[in-house]
């Protein structure tokens, strides 16, 4: 399974205010953009974990990574990311741990890389501004489009204070109200077009290719109905070793076949090169 820990939620004074569990919100709406985003990611796949704080989610996703499971972190950069973080057209080879270091003084743990790390740039609701549309659409009758920034603009060099600044000004007329993160956030994330958000935004798009890149990995060498777990050894991580090589077919979005040989994570005692064909669903 690939856990994702996520900034957000687990607020208990703004649940009672606005009656709702912001866990459960949180991760519905990630799910749903991630779903929309066509990255088939069941329950059993994709476990998400609301962590509320930035510096929450960081000791969660520490602790994880220390205990061995496959997991990724996504906050908010807060800030610019710097353009020597950014180097190159391959995002695999950004470096967001260097940008948490000198803007956070978070140093990166143990047993993990780049990849693991992403970040919303330069905090989630800089998603919304890529799709007024949806934005227009949720907030509905009295909606000001034209307070937003204009849509030439990159929204990753869009300030955090101008960010939420705009979305009240351009909400505050309508029936939902002004723009507040724990009312409407959640609900916002899960109507938006994840299409239009990797356009504008380029670490939001390094993030849908890390995620759907994880978790096809974690599809190939998941254990086949009959495995039993001596076939792999046992424990946590036991789905991703013991796998011989074998050539897999993968349906891509964009209707694409892949041939991918896939060597073995360690020596395995199985004899299988059955091809396995996985389906990645395209919205």
């Amino acid at each position: 399974m690939v856990t994702l820990y996520v900034e957000g939620g687990r607020d208990s004074k703004d649940q009672k205010v606005y009656q709702k569990d912001l866990n459960s919100e949180c991760r519905r709406g990630f799910r749903k953009f991630i779903t929309n985003a066509g990255i088939a990611a069941p329950t059993e796949t994709l476990r998400i974990v609301p962590c509320g704080g930035r510096g929450s989610a960081r000791k969660d996703f520490r602790t994880a990574i220390a205990q061995g499971e496959n997991a990724m972190l996504l906050v908010d950069s807060e800030k610019p990311v710097s353009s020597e973080h950014e180097r190159g057209e391959n995002t695999s080879n950004w470096r967001p741990w260097d940008h948490l270091e000198q803007s956070d003084n978070w140093h990166k743990p143990n047993g993990c890389n780049d990849t693991h790390c992403h970040l919303m740039v330069q905090v989630m609701e800089s998603w919304f501004l890529a799709d007024p549309d949806n934005l227009k659409a949720f907030f509905g009758a009295g909606f000001n489009s034209d307070s937003l920034p204009a849509e030439t603009d990159p929204i990753e060099s869009i300030r955090k204070g101008k960010v939420f600044a705009a979305l009240k000004e351009a909400s505050q007329n309508t029936q939902k109200g002004a723009y507040k993160k724990s009312a409407h956030s959640f609900e916002l994330l899960s109507c938006i077009c994840p299409d239009k958000v990797t356009k504008r935004s380029p670490w939001a798009r390094r993030f849908v290719d890390e995620l759907r890149k994880r978790i096809t990995e974690y599809a190939l060498y998941a254990r086949s109905p009959g495995d039993s777990e001596d076939t792999y050894g046992g424990g946590a991580s036991a789905a991703w070793r013991g796998r011989p090589a074998r050539v897999l077919q993968l349906s891509h979005p964009g209707d694409r076949d892949i041939s991918l040989k896939h060597a073995a994570l360690e020596s395995s005692r199985i004899e299988d090169s059955r091809p396995c064909r996985i389906s990645l669903a395209a919205k």
